[in-house]
């Protein structure tokens, strides 16, 4: 670690340990307002995708008396440090007066006091299953040297399946109690169709020569009968946009992404290389090849070549292959693929929900921070090698054509892993097989009803049995 990334961490547990929890003690005298939630974050500047369904369940309920929402938002990262103080001591007066406060990252003011017993910290978490190893589970996640407890005063944090709750209570040192399986609250949104469209129209935009139209729709595009927390209350609206006729559309190319998670330590995070102008040469025009960094990564989006503007999770609806590393964004894209194939909208498995994992680095990764899960339980093929990664992307593509290795593929109970024999075409209805065991287990709780569950635990908190929530949530 560096010297100037040794003193933002002085700084900041000066901060936690000393400055903010005098300020929370000078006003531990306030009453705590039932009806007061607040939405906090650190990385954005804004109200986090995360929150954005839960903010609109609360805004939109018909408690009595009304939920007063605070939201509170800055970028640490690109904050002064007078902007991170005065945010910060706000926050913590609104702490101690606040029923619900609502995170969905590392938040270190909520962190830093005694918080009061009537008060409800809630950890909606920004990501869902369980991949990667984080938290106090991952030597680079929490520096050492570090005083104080990250996670400390989380009263709930959500996750997507049962089999996360030991991950995460491992993880951030909570109880099996405080950690739930409530589901993510975000992934409610991929039981829309009217929000999928959007997600459709905002990427034609961009990129004008994906689709064309055909001049024949097969049925509007609206929410009606698709069920979920977003998409029930959207289908009873029939905007401009929610009423196209998305059978009119055809793709004319194939959509790649690329979306690394970072390495190391997030306070200095590094990427791993992929010269993704070769590999667009190599699959040819058929194929569009884009690339979405992680967030934490600001600095190094803007030398990486193809970089989409979309945010990743919009652009599901439109990848036909996510070639990923140790991201738990896999686990969404899969969810929305899922869905999405069920709900027909463009064809088989064969065009939606490809997943490659390009990991040349896994054993070091492996032996340096490691997994909660076996890789081989991905229903993704492992490659290793940059020169194997073209013809990978063609078999998850559903492609048969004459790109592909001659090398044959085995399929086994876990990931393929290119080289190790088979055939293409033997293997894309076991994916679907894996696919479907491996969301059953990871995602078993993101139903398209995750917010309406976190938002009857906030109710029952701050009103009990009093009180009346309000019905879906439009996307």
């Amino acid at each position: 670690m560096g010297a100037e990334f040794q003193l933002k961490q002085q700084a900041k547990m000066f901060s936690q340990n000393v400055y903010l929890p005098a300020v929370y003690d000078l006003h531990r005298c306030c009453r705590v307002e039932r009806n007061l939630v607040v939405f906090a974050d650190a990385h954005h500047d804004g109200r986090p995708e995360a929150m954005e369904l839960l903010y609109r369940r609360l805004k939109q309920s018909r408690v009595q008396p009304a939920y007063h929402i605070v939201e509170m938002y800055l970028d640490f990262g690109r904050a002064s440090k007078a902007e991170v103080m005065e945010y910060s001591t706000r926050f913590m007066k609104l702490y101690a007066r606040a029923s619900v406060v609502v995170v969905c990252d590392n938040f270190l003011p909520v962190a830093s006091c005694r918080k009061k017993r009537d008060t409800m910290v809630v950890q909606l978490w920004h990501a869902c299953g369980c991949y990667k190893k984080f938290g106090y589970d991952a030597k680079d996640d929490i520096p050492e040297g570090y005083h104080g407890d990250v996670y400390r005063n989380l009263s709930l944090v959500t996750v997507s399946a049962e089999a996360a709750v030991e991950p995460f209570s491992s993880a951030m040192h909570r109880t099996h109690g405080e950690v739930q399986a409530l589901g993510v609250s975000r992934t409610d949104l991929y039981f829309s169709r009217k929000w999928r469209y959007r997600c459709i129209e905002a990427f034609r935009e961009l990129y004008p020569d994906v689709y064309e139209e055909t001049g024949a729709g097969s049925g509007r595009e609206s929410d009606a009968g698709s069920g979920g927390e977003a998409g029930a209350e959207s289908g009873r609206e029939t905007g401009a946009r929610g009423d196209r006729k998305t059978g009119s559309l055809r793709k004319r190319r194939k959509v790649v992404l690329w979306a690394p998670t970072f390495r190391g330590n997030a306070g200095q995070p590094g990427l791993m290389d992929l010269d993704t102008e070769k590999l667009q040469r190599q699959l040819g025009k058929e194929y569009l090849v884009l690339t979405r960094v992680h967030p934490h990564m600001k600095e190094a989006r803007k030398a990486v070549k193809n970089h989409c503007p979309i945010p990743t999770e919009q652009l599901y609806p439109v990848v036909d292959v996510l070639i990923a590393d140790y991201s738990s964004l896999i686990y969404e894209y899969l969810l929305a693929a899922q869905i999405q194939n069920q709900q027909d909208l463009h064809g088989s498995l064969g065009v939606h929900g490809g997943l490659v994992l390009y990991v040349p680095d896994i054993d070091t990764y492996m032996a340096q921070r490691g997994t909660y899960m076996d890789i081989h339980e991905i229903p993704g093929e492992i490659v290793k090698d940059a020169d194997r990664l073209a013809d990978a992307v063609r078999r998850a593509a559903g492609d048969d054509g004459s790109g592909l290795c001659t090398g044959e593929s085995k399929v086994d109970d876990g990931a393929l892993e290119s080289g190790n024999g088979g055939q293409t075409a033997g293997w894309i209805g076991s994916r679907a097989k894996k696919r479907d065991a491996f969301l059953k287990r990871y995602l078993s709780a993101c139903d398209g009803q995750s917010t309406a569950r976190i938002a009857e635990k906030i109710r029952a908190h701050c009103f009990g049995e009093d009180g009346e929530t309000s019905g879906p949530v439009d996307a």
